[in-house]
């Protein structure tokens, strides 16, 4: 039988700073003899119990696949094999709930919400797109999950139609929005790594944390929240102010049900090789804390049954998932094996996406990149820090061929294990590597006695060549600053249990990032040759890659000249009405000079609202515009130094009085950033009149006239007045068609008389017509004309004569 013991809680903050190794250090590395392929990167994952205790939803260790397993062990259905399916699974009546990723042939990304019958094995597709958040489910029916910004709530029903009870701006993508149990508060992690509680009823939000990488918020049934924090801890806090009670060493914290228990893991990893690894158990009310195992297995993934009476979890030697009695006292019984970890179906790493900031930069492997001579395995720092360096080109290459996993030319492995100068400053501090060997250059300077990589020694080294290094904290905001800027940052984190040293280059807007690994990606069988260019999931984020513990980001950035803007703009011209009927459409542009690197597309590269960001404009145009926040893209592809143009329609609001709208407007290429001119710069003023408050034009077509047939006819419509504006259009309809324009010119080409209509358009969109007679006569000797005289006609008003003989009337124009 494992042992157990009971440790007092006034032994939490000594075991804070006992049960891993201190602040700022990283240990990771691989024993002599290593292959590829580390323990924890295969078999079985979390699990989650139903209500009933009845099944398990289980998930492989990198949540690339979702299965149900019963306690008996005598069955095990896939529900999914995509990745991200066994992230976050909720049960909702007998059925499951979760969140799948999948990918296209060419490598577009697609969320999408599921709900399986693990029965019958039917599927609803309940929700899809680029950005959405893992489900939750309240224990009066309500579910929430993010779509975008907003969380939707919906009313669970026995179908798979649930309606839209609410919607609730987050102020940022979550990818985890949970219930309380009540249903009526919703904790999330906002895109900043804090903490926020929104209360259903009001939407008020109220912030717990500040701006980090916490992440996984959980209800206790009692209102605590559970979060974790930086640097595997987690904290447990009221959720009515913030107030920190509990902060305990661990990972993987889960609730049991119906107590103020907790139950985790702590993990004790040297070398890529986990050297123990049990399961613990806080209990908030009695202040206790308990170790539940200590024996040779590594137990992870601990998951206590709704009875309080069973207990699973996972042995990472072999990803095999146990089933063990739980008693009150702590005692673990002898588990039985649920599921073989050599059983669970196998999800490859997911295809490379299009990022959507990445930042150049040469790649190098800590093992297959240094000296023949030399085992990397615990070299993950020095190899981060020289990348980063290398990036500003300030060491001389130093060529060595190194032999794995094919023969190659190594460009700066050397300088990891030999010493050498630079700059004044020799690396001749001798630091321990596996298998007790000592060694010089970058690892002996940042390693030391312990094999480790020290926070701040690697600060040393990257400013003694050239840089501004410095630890920047774990915020979302300043990796994506610092890669906005062009600049890398190199970071402390922890890859599926392992501490480790890697450089962030990128990111995608769901909170991706794009590492250079110098392990290898762990997405497949890490620390083989392919880490350039690893994407993972930011702590708490679910977007099917294998999700990163954060420590410590480090800011490091070099002498190179800012690049030049891949997104810019300015702006050109602009036309638009300046007054307008409610109801009425006009039709307005903007013009802005490409002055970035990048080419302009009418897909992509759009205008968008500000003041704020995203506002819905009071103008939008169903019809015709992207969405309320977006009227349209560029009306034709322009590359850099060209003009584009943004044409659209303005559809007035409906107004009861006469209201002035200032509308703010930017350009986003979207997915990517938004550049142009700064907010507030760029508006229309409009004014907005009532239906009923304008005036109609008044047109004017000028006075009757007679011409002989074949003469040109000067059409003038400039007497034409707009009492409250200004006339836009003129429209002449003649006998020949239609003209526009203020002074249009008419052929007569036939005898008789003939009226021309003159109609203009006001700047609200409002009409006015007038007509005008145009009396046309034959000319001397023209047999089509008129009969009516014999011989030569009088030479004196002969048009007049011609006409009084055909019983025409001359009219005079009525003056207005």
């Amino acid at each position: 039988m494992p042992t157990h013991r009971r440790i007092p809680c006034l032994l939490l903050s000594a075991m804070l700073a006992t049960a891993a190794a201190p602040w700022g250090i990283a240990r990771a590395g691989a024993p002599a003899g290593w292959e590829p392929g580390v323990e924890g990167q295969w078999g079985a994952g979390p699990a989650v119990w139903a209500p009933d205790g009845r099944a398990l939803a289980v998930t492989r260790w990198d949540h690339a696949a979702l299965l149900v397993v019963s306690p008996q062990g005598d069955h095990a259905d896939v529900i999914s094999a995509a990745r991200g399916a066994g992230y976050a699974p909720v049960w909702a009546s007998g059925r499951l709930l979760f969140k799948e990723v999948v990918w296209s042939a060419d490598g577009a990304r697609q969320h999408r919400i599921v709900l399986a019958d693990p029965n019958t094995g039917q599927r609803w597709l309940l929700d899809r797109g680029e950005r959405l958040g893992d489900p939750s489910i309240s224990r009066t029916g309500l579910v929430v999950w993010s779509h975008g910004d907003v969380a939707v709530v919906r009313q669970m029903t026995d179908g798979a139609d649930w309606p839209v009870v609410r919607r609730l701006p987050l102020y940022g993508y979550s990818n985890l929005v949970v219930f309380d149990a009540a249903g009526e508060r919703l904790a999330f992690n906002h895109p900043d790594g804090s903490i926020g509680v929104a209360d259903l009823e009001d939407g008020e939000i109220r912030w717990l944390t500040g701006a980090g990488a916490w992440s996984h918020p959980s209800w206790s049934d009692g209102g605590l929240l559970l979060v974790r924090a930086p640097g595997d801890e987690f904290r447990v806090l009221d959720a009515a102010d913030g107030t920190e009670l509990a902060a305990v060493q661990g990972t993987h914290p889960r609730w049991i049900a119906g107590r103020p228990q907790i139950v985790f893991e702590r993990v004790i990893s040297e070398a890529y090789a986990v050297v123990d690894s049990e399961l613990f158990l806080l209990d908030l009310e009695e202040d206790d804390l308990w170790q539940l195992t200590a024996g040779h297995r590594h137990e992870r993934h601990a998951a206590v049954s709704p009875d309080g009476g069973r207990i699973v979890y996972v042995d990472t030697r072999s990803g095999d998932l146990l089933l063990a009695g739980l008693g009150e006292d702590g005692s673990v019984g002898e588990p039985t094996v649920l599921l073989r970890g050599e059983e669970l179906p196998w999800s490859p790493p997911p295809p490379s996406d299009t990022k959507a900031v990445v930042v150049e930069m040469p790649y190098m492997h800590q093992l297959w990149d240094t000296p023949n001579d030399f085992n990397g395995g615990w070299s993950c720092g020095p190899t981060s820090c020289i990348q980063t360096i290398q990036k500003y080109e300030m060491l001389p290459d130093h060529d060595i061929t190194v032999d794995s996993p094919t023969s190659h030319v190594s460009h700066w492995g050397w300088y990891v294990p030999n010493e050498y100068s630079f700059e004044g400053h020799t690396y001749d501090i001798w630091g321990l590597s596996p298998n007790d060997v000592w060694v010089q250059g970058a690892h002996g300077y940042i390693c030391r006695e312990l094999g480790a990589a020290y926070w701040a020694y690697m600060d040393t080294y990257c400013d003694q060549h050239g840089l501004d290094s410095w630890q920047a904290g774990t915020s979302w905001g300043s990796l994506t600053a610092e890669v906005d800027a062009g600049y890398p940052m190199y970071a402390s984190t922890t890859t599926i249990g392992y501490g480790h040293i890697m450089v962030f280059k990128g990111y995608e807007t769901d909170h991706s990032l794009v590492a250079n690994d110098p392990y290898g990606d762990a997405n497949g069988s890490w620390g083989q040759y392919d880490g350039e260019g690893a994407v993972y999931d930011w702590p708490g984020y679910n977007n099917g890659h294998v999700e990163l513990g954060l420590s410590q980001l480090f800011g490091a950035r070099g002498p190179i000249p800012d690049p030049d803007p891949e997104w810019e703009a300015s702006w050109s011209a602009q036309d638009y009405p300046a007054v307008m009927v409610a109801g009425q459409t006009a039709t307005a542009w903007l013009e802005y000079l490409n002055e970035g690197t990048a080419s302009w597309d009418t897909a992509d590269t759009q205008l968008g609202t500000l003041a704020p960001q995203d506002r819905e404009s009071a103008f939008h145009d169903e019809s015709s515009w992207i969405a309320a926040h977006r009227p349209t893209a560029v009306d034709g592809a322009a590359g850099e130094g060209e003009v584009g143009r943004f044409s659209f329609t303005l559809r007035a609001p409906e107004v009861g009085e006469e209201t002035v709208y200032a509308e703010h407007w930017g350009l986003v290429q979207e997915g990517v950033a938004w550049f142009g001119p700064p907010e507030g710069e760029v508006w229309f003023e409009i004014t907005v009149l009532p239906a009923d408050a304008a005036t109609a034009p008044v047109a004017d077509a000028g006075v009757d006239r007679g011409v002989i047939r074949g003469t040109a006819v000067q059409l003038d419509g400039s007497g034409s007045q707009d009492p409250d504006g200004e006339i836009t259009a003129w429209s002449w309809q003649t006998p020949a068609g239609s003209l526009d324009g203020e002074q249009v010119e008419w052929i007569a080409q036939s005898i008789g008389e003939h009226q021309v209509t003159l109609t203009v358009t006001d700047d609200m969109g409002l009409t006015g017509e007038d007509t005008v007679t145009i009396l046309v006569y034959a000319a001397d000797g023209d047999e089509e004309g008129c009969s009516c005289s014999q011989g030569a006609r009088p030479a004196a008003q002969p048009w007049l004569l011609c006409a009084m003989a055909m019983g025409l009337a001359v009219r005079r124009r009525r003056w207005r």
